[in-house]
């Protein structure tokens, strides 16, 4: 069987365990006025502020503290900052932006916006019934390009892309630095004659391969009523339990077994201990795999394959992948996306 690896990705690092807050203050790189109203959060959290009339800025400490600050201004480059060192950070300085595409590409575009747009949705939203509820409120700044020479789709988005996720009780602020879709071209001289010759059928001329987007995020718990608070509970410890992140904190924690994951290889099944190694390190650990392939059914009997290019993967005791381009997810969890998404500071009740 072939299987179609799909990657979501997320900056998303901690380094390092931390209780203090952070200050320091915010200033236009070439005037050195200050920029009051800069978004300051951790990425991959629910917690940040922003800067008051001079640009200064107090960041609450974080109890998981993630070490990936992120500066963001609209008119301005968003700026990360990873594992700062001192409580006070001083003087952050952000570009102006440009406002253009990260890359020009003369390929004339033949695909519809509506076409892309129902490709963008899917491989960033998800492909779940909770995907389905989710919704872009500023799709109309998201810029989606299909260049044919390489047979990919990418998006930029100059200004965060803002999601609302009633399933989860959410709206999640994504800075996307980075999105594309791979796809293979279909050789139409192998359909059948009566599908080649019939106008009034649409012939498709690409197959999707896989896909990747590498975003900072920051939630923000809706302020919607509904759902309630008790359902957002509920509807959040799914999610964990279905989540990548899950996956890997039971496999650092020594917990595959009773958490109710079962690992397969070329369809066989296979002792987790004599596949897989932890060794912990100074802040993350390095995670050996016997082999770079496995199917992977979890306690609910959902299936997911993963590939690892180099045998190794180096996790963060919160779940998160380090070398995140060495490794693909396909099947259920490669269709969870931004839709299964959680704070990283989230822990699920007993």
């Amino acid at each position: 069987m072939k299987y179609v690896y799909l990657t979501f990705l997320l900056i998303a690092f901690p380094l390092a365990l931390n209780s203090q807050s952070f200050t320091g203050t915010v200033r236009n790189a070439k005037t050195q006025e200050s920029l009051p109203n800069v978004n300051v959060y951790y990425s991959g959290s629910s917690t940040g502020t922003i800067t008051d009339f001079d640009g200064n800025f107090v960041l609450p400490a974080l109890e998981h503290d993630q070490k990936i600050i992120v500066y963001s201004l609209m008119g301005f480059e968003t700026l990360t900052m990873s594992n700062p060192m001192n409580s006070s950070i001083g003087v952050i300085e952000l570009t102006e932006s440009i406002g253009e595409l990260p890359a020009v590409y003369l390929d004339p575009d033949p695909w519809s916006r509506e076409k892309k747009e129902a490709y963008f949705k899917e491989q960033f939203l998800g492909n779940t019934a909770v995907a389905d509820r989710c919704e872009i409120l500023n799709m109309e700044d998201i810029r989606l390009q299909f260049i044919p020479s390489i047979d990919k789709m990418v998006a930029y988005c100059p200004v965060p892309i803002k999601v609302v996720n009633k399933d989860l009780g959410y709206l999640v602020h994504l800075e996307l630095s980075e999105f594309e879709i791979s796809f293979r071209k279909v050789d139409l001289k192998k359909l059948p004659e009566e599908i080649a010759t019939n106008p009034r059928i649409e012939k498709r001329t690409h197959v999707m391969e896989s896909s990747l987007y590498v975003a900072t995020t920051y939630f923000e718990e809706l302020k919607e009523k509904r759902p309630g608070m008790r359902k957002r509970k509920r509807h959040r410890k799914r999610a964990f339990k279905r989540s990548d992140v899950k996956f890997f904190q039971t496999i650092i924690a020594d917990e595959f077994a009773e958490a109710n994951y079962k690992l397969y290889h070329k369809g066989k099944p296979v002792k987790y201990d004599k596949q897989i190694r932890v060794v912990p390190k100074e802040g993350y650990y390095e995670v050996i795999f016997r082999e770079m392939s496995y199917q992977v059914v979890d306690g609910e009997g959902y299936q997911s394959n993963i590939q690892i290019d180099n045998h190794r993967l180096y996790i963060t005791k919160f779940g998160t992948v380090m070398n995140y381009r060495d490794f693909r997810w396909g099947g259920f969890i490669s269709r969870l996306k931004v839709s299964g998404m959680l704070p990283l500071e989230y822990v699920p009740n007993p």
